[in-house]
């Protein structure tokens, strides 16, 4: 059962269901203390540990019958059994000396795979074994198409042979004078059967397809995508790779999550190291420490010009999936004009939130304003930076209405803990007409080139550091 469950698991992630292995040993736990005994508690154990996200609903309802259905054999059409009796008693007679020729060429698979044309179904277990041992199991990991996995399995199982034998033996029925209606009746239900074995072994390279044996394609598929620069999407494609975003995130809480118990001891707090002792006579038996909290206060400020709302949205998606490691965070946008946007991700899901957030703010081709924009910042929203707060700029730095000033950043610098400047192009393209990263890149304590979702992980990432 144990392996089961882990070729169950392996199955969904690789359909790209998120499990941790904390949520594997739940499963296990849960299986233990429910037992197996109940299909529908089985289920709804493994739902209740496995899944967290309602999207991946159907995945689990899809893949849970592949794994944990009855290992019956299937209804299968009983051929013959419209036949009187001395008929049925002929054609049982001939169809044990064609499995007993089988049996004396030690064809057992051979036989068994006619038993089950017959009516006499497999098992799902009884048919992979049967598959893997005549090594008609195809690799469905390299994204083999399931047409040709179907052929090629049919063809390992000699399903043709077995056919043909069958055929064999109904046309000597048809010599011995049985009726041609029921001989055909026969042929159509051996034919049924034939159709039922396939959908079987469908099931069985469906599951195999799915367990991410060797997922190189889709981890392939996976890195193309955090690789993608953020210029190649479009502003409104961005909700749908929320999916690869929720798994960055994931990773990222992960790490955050363990430095920062690894940090709960701090220097010793002498104060309440005397004040746990006194039991033991001011003897320092018991150590106290000062507790350090790592995460972060965020004011994240986006430029969302129009080239800049894609990795803009991705920066804002990322920086609400890590909440929970996160002690506030107050987000901003500017393009002719600033606007505090806070409201509009507590009253709406971060995904929704970033399709309203253009309709802030004004602008026009050409009207990106950032050293206006930083003015008003300072003036309006002074109270969103003190020295517990790291400012994060999503921008490309230009400005096409004048300079921005350099005594803003200046001040903004003294009165954050830090300011970091996140830049999704290359610095080949920061010294050109308009831009004047030059001029910013100096008053930032860092400056960290984010062209794609990869670099945008590891710059996020050094907030915990």
């Amino acid at each position: 059962m144990d392996e089961r469950l882990i070729a169950f698991i392996r199955a969904l992630r690789g359909r790209d269901v998120r499990i941790s292995l904390a949520e594997s040993i739940d499963a296990l736990r849960a299986i233990e203390a429910a037992g197996i005994d109940d299909k529908a508690v089985v289920q709804a154990a493994l739902k209740s540990s496995l899944i967290k996200e309602a999207s991946d609903l159907a995945t689990f309802d899809e893949m849970f019958p592949q794994f944990f259905g009855l290992d019956a054999p299937p209804p299968m059409q009983q051929p013959g059994g419209g036949l009187d009796d001395d008929a049925a008693q002929q054609m049982q007679q001939m169809l044990q000396e064609l499995l007993d020729m089988l049996d004396e060429l030690s064809e057992e698979d051979l036989k068994r795979l006619i038993e089950a044309m017959m009516g006499d179904g497999m098992t799902r277990s009884e048919l992979r074994q049967m598959m893997e041992r005549r090594n008609a199991m195809p690799d469905m990991s390299e994204g083999l198409p399931m047409a040709w996995g179907m052929r090629m399995a049919m063809e390992g199982l000699d399903v043709s042979q077995a056919n043909q034998l069958l055929q064999q033996m109904l046309e000597k029925l048809a010599q011995m004078g049985f009726d041609p209606n029921q001989i055909k009746q026969m042929e159509r239900e051996i034919r049924e059967n034939r159709a039922t074995l396939g959908q079987q072994v469908a099931e069985i390279l469906q599951a195999e397809q799915g367990s991410g044996r060797d997922d190189e394609e889709r981890q392939r598929n996976r890195d193309e995508l955090l690789d993608r620069p953020f210029d190649q999407f479009s502003f409104d494609d961005v909700p749908n790779f929320r999916r690869e975003v929720t798994k960055l995130a994931a990773r990222l809480r992960s790490q955050a999550s363990l430095r920062m118990r690894r940090a709960q001891h701090g220097n010793p707090d002498i104060r309440r190291t005397v004040r746990a002792n006194l039991r033991y006579h001011g003897v320092p038996m018991e150590l106290r420490f000062r507790r350090r909290d790592l995460r972060p206060k965020l004011t994240v400020i986006c430029d969302v010009s129009g080239s800049m709302r894609a990795a803009a949205a991705f920066m804002l998606l990322l920086v609400y999936a890590l909440q929970d490691q996160i002690k506030r965070t107050r987000p901003f946008v500017y393009y002719r004009t600033i606007a505090d946007i806070t409201r509009d991700f507590q009253e709406l899901r971060p995904e929704a939130a970033i399709r309203v957030i253009p309709d802030r703010i004004q602008g026009g081709p050409y009207q990106t304003s950032l050293g206006s924009c930083l003015t008003t910042f300072l003036q309006d929203y002074r109270g969103a930076v003190d020295r517990n707060t790291t400012v994060i700029f999503m921008g490309d730095g230009d400005d096409h209405r004048g300079i921005p000033r350099v005594e803003d950043f200046q001040e903004l610098r003294r009165r954050a803990h830090k300011v970091l400047w996140f830049n999704p192009e290359p610095q080949w393209r920061w010294y050109r007409e308009d831009n004047y990263m030059q001029l910013i890149a100096p008053q930032c304590d860092g400056v960290h080139v984010v062209s794609n979702l990869r670099e945008l992980g590891v710059a996020v990432d050094q907030l915990w550091r």
